[in-house]
C-alpha cells in the first residue's frame, strides 16, 4: 500500500499538469488568432502640392528680359551689348502677325480652363459626400450596376455613341442651339461662323461643349454659352489692271525726237487731270462673341445606382466600394491639381500677348546697360531673351509655405528653381519669409491650411521670364515633409489626447502606432507623420485588437459587410 501511494501522487501531478499546459496552449490560441488588415491605400488620399516641392511665379528688381513670341517678327534692334541705355528708350521694334481674335481664342482657352475645373470641384464634392456600398454577408451579395448612366432628357446629351465630325447640333434648349464639339476643333472665326449659320438670328445663342474622348459618356470638359455676332466691313480698294506696252514714239511726229533745230526748246506739255486708278470694293466678314454661363437644366435623376435595390442584401449608398471611392477622390484631385497649373500658365501667356497690342515697339523699363543681344530666330527657338538689360538687379520668385513647414523654411536656405517654359535649372536663395498669411494656396494647396509668402532671389544669369510659373524645391530639414495624406477617421483612434492606429510591423504582427495628425477634412484626417499609404492598418475595435497578435490581409467587402 505505502508504495501504490508514493507513485499515485507523482501520476496525478503529471496528469495536471499536463491539463493546465493543455489550457494555456488552448487560451494562448485563442489570443493568437490572425486579424485582418488593409491596405492604407484604400481608405486615404494624397493632397497634392505638400512636401517639399511648391511653386512660385517670376517677378523683377532693376532687370529687364525680353523674348519673342511665334507672332512677332523682329524688323530693328537699336541697342548694342554694353550699351547704356535710359528708362523709356526704345530698344527693338518688330511686325506682329498677332491679331484681335488670337488673343480672343487665349481669353476662350483660360475661361474653358476655369469652366473646367469649376465642374471637377463640384464633381470632387460629391465624391465626397458618397458612402461606400455595404454588403451584408448572410445575405445575397449582387453588385449594382457600375457607373451611372446618362441622366434622362439631358440637352447636353446625344444619341450618337462617338463624335467625329467637327461638330453636331443637338438641340433647343433655354432659348439656345446646343452644338456638341470635337475636342480638335478650333474656335476660330471658321467654326463661329458656321454656328451663326445654323444657329440663326442677327444674334446667335448657342451653347458648346466637349467631352472626354468625344464619348456621349465621356466625362464633361467644358460647357459655356455664347452670343455670336455678324459683322461686316466694306472696303475701297485699287483694283489691279493688266500692264500695257508703252507705244512706240513716230521721228515724224513727234517734235522732241526731231533733229532739224537742236537749240530750239521743246514746248510745255498740255496740262493734263491725273488719272485716278479703278477701284473696286470688297466686303470682309468677321465675327464677335460674349461668353457666360450655360443655361442650368433640371433632369430626371438616373435609374442607377442612385435608387434602392429590390435585393434586400445590399445597401445601396453610393453604389461604389470604399477603395473605388477613394481612388475616384485621387484622380480628381489630381485633375484638379493639373488644371489649375494650365490655368496659371494660360494667363500669364495671355497677359504677355496683351502686352504685344501696342506701337510695335518696346522700350526699356529701367536705366541700365544693355547685358547681352541674341539673334532673334536664335532666341526663340532656344527660349531665351533677345536681349537682357540690368541695373545691378535679379529675379524675384515669389512662393508660398503651409503653416506646418513655416517654421522650417530659413532666411538664406538654398531653392532649387526648375522654369516650366525653358526647362533651365537654377539656384536661388530664400530673402524673405512674411509672417502674415495670404489667400495664395498654391498648386493643390489644402484650403483648410494658411499658408505664407517668402521671396527667392536668383542672379540675373538665370534665363527667366517675368510672370511665368517656376518649380520651387528645397530641403526642410532632417523630418522632410512629405505628401499630405488625408485618412477615414474611422480607422484612427483618439484616446488621452494622442492619435493612434493599429499597424502591421516587419514582423508581421499587431502594434499601436502613435501618429501626428492635422487638419480635420470631416470624413477624412490628416496624417502628418507616422504613417504611409504603404503600410496595412487593422479596423481598431474589437476583441481580437492587441499588440503582438498575428495579421491576414483582409477583404474589403467583407470588412464593411462586418461593420455596418
Amino acid at each position: 500500500m505505502g508504495k501504490r501511494k508514493k507513485i499515485w501522487i507523482p501520476i496525478v501531478s503529471v496528469v495536471l499538469v499536463g491539463a493546465l499546459v493543455a489550457g494555456i496552449v488552448l487560451a494562448t490560441g485563442k489570443k493568437k488568432k490572425p486579424v485582418d488588415v488593409y491596405s492604407v491605400d484604400n481608405f486615404s488620399y494624397q493632397n497634392f502640392g505638400g512636401g517639399n516641392q511648391m511653386e512660385g511665379v517670376v517677378k523683377t528688381d532693376k532687370l529687364q528680359s525680353v523674348y519673342i513670341s511665334a507672332t512677332q517678327e523682329v524688323t530693328e534692334v537699336y541697342v548694342q551689348e554694353g550699351q547704356q541705355v535710359s528708362k523709356g528708350d526704345p530698344i527693338l521694334a518688330y511686325d506682329t502677325t498677332l491679331t484681335e481674335l488670337s488673343l480672343k481664342n487665349k481669353e476662350l482657352e483660360v475661361k474653358k480652363l476655369e469652366l473646367r475645373q469649376q465642374e471637377a470641384e463640384k464633381q470632387l464634392k460629391a465624391i465626397k459626400a458618397m458612402k461606400p456600398i455595404v454588403y451584408h454577408p448572410t445575405k445575397p451579395t449582387t453588385k449594382p450596376t457600375t457607373k451611372p448612366t446618362q441622366p434622362k432628357n439631358d440637352p447636353y446629351t446625344s444619341s450618337n455613341k462617338n463624335l467625329s465630325a467637327p461638330f453636331e447640333k443637338l438641340n433647343d434648349f433655354g432659348g439656345y442651339k446646343v452644338f456638341w464639339l470635337n475636342t480638335s476643333t478650333p474656335i476660330n472665326d471658321d467654326l463661329l461662323g458656321k454656328l451663326y449659320a445654323q444657329a440663326g438670328g442677327e444674334v446667335a445663342k448657342v451653347v458648346v461643349f466637349a467631352r472626354e474622348n468625344n464619348r456621349n459618356t465621356g466625362e464633361l470638359l467644358y460647357l459655356f454659352a455664347m452670343d455670336i455676332t455678324k459683322s461686316v466691313t466694306e472696303y475701297e480698294v485699287v483694283k489691279p489692271t493688266e500692264p500695257t506696252e508703252p507705244e512706240p514714239s513716230n521721228p515724224a511726229t513727234d517734235p522732241s525726237d526731231d533733229p532739224s533745230d537742236p537749240t530750239e526748246a521743246p514746248a510745255d506739255p498740255p496740262a493734263t487731270e491725273p488719272v485716278k486708278p479703278p477701284t473696286e470694293k470688297i466686303q470682309v466678314t468677321s465675327y464677335s462673341y460674349s461668353l457666360h454661363a450655360a443655361p442650368t437644366v433640371d433632369i430626371d435623376e438616373p435609374d442607377v445606382p442612385n435608387t434602392p435595390s429590390n435585393d434586400p442584401g445590399v445597401d445601396m449608398n453610393s453604389g461604389y466600394t470604399s477603395a473605388e471611392i477613394a481612388q475616384m477622390r485621387k484622380e480628381k484631385e489630381a485633375e484638379i491639381a493639373e488644371l489649375k497649373f494650365n490655368i496659371r500658365m494660360a494667363k500669364a501667356e495671355y497677359k504677355i500677348m496683351q502686352a504685344e497690342f501696342n506701337d510695335g515697339k518696346v522700350y526699356s523699363e529701367l536705366d541700365g546697360i544693355v547685358q547681352s543681344v541674341m539673334d532673334p530666330e536664335t532666341a526663340q527657338m532656344e527660349n531665351t531673351p533677345l536681349l537682357k538689360i540690368s541695373g545691378g538687379g535679379s529675379y524675384l520668385v515669389e512662393g508660398s509655405i503651409n503653416e506646418y513647414d513655416l517654421a522650417k523654411l530659413q532666411i538664406g536656405q538654398t531653392v532649387q528653381i526648375s522654369d516650366y517654359w525653358s526647362g533651365g535649372m537654377y539656384s536661388g536663395t530664400v530673402i524673405e519669409v512674411k509672417d502674415t498669411p495670404s489667400n495664395n494656396n498654391f498648386y493643390g494647396g489644402n484650403s483648410n491650411l494658411s499658408y505664407y509668402p517668402f521671396v527667392v532671389r536668383v542672379d540675373e544669369a538665370a534665363d527667366l521670364q517675368e510672370g511665368y510659373w517656376v518649380s520651387l524645391q528645397f530641403s526642410l530639414g532632417e523630418e522632410e515633409t512629405q505628401t499630405s495624406m488625408f485618412m477615414q477617421k474611422a480607422f484612427i483612434r483618439q484616446e488621452g489626447g494622442e492619435s493612434f492606429v493599429y499597424a502591421r510591423n516587419e514582423e508581421g504582427k499587431l502594434e499601436k502606432r502613435v501618429i501626428t495628425t492635422g487638419v480635420d477634412d470631416g470624413y477624412y484626417l490628416e496624417v502628418l507623420s507616422g504613417l504611409s499609404a504603404e503600410d496595412y492598418v487593422a479596423f481598431p475595435y474589437g476583441k481580437e485588437i492587441a499588440e503582438g497578435a498575428p495579421t491576414h490581409e483582409g477583404d474589403l467587402d467583407a470588412l464593411y459587410g462586418s461593420r455596418y
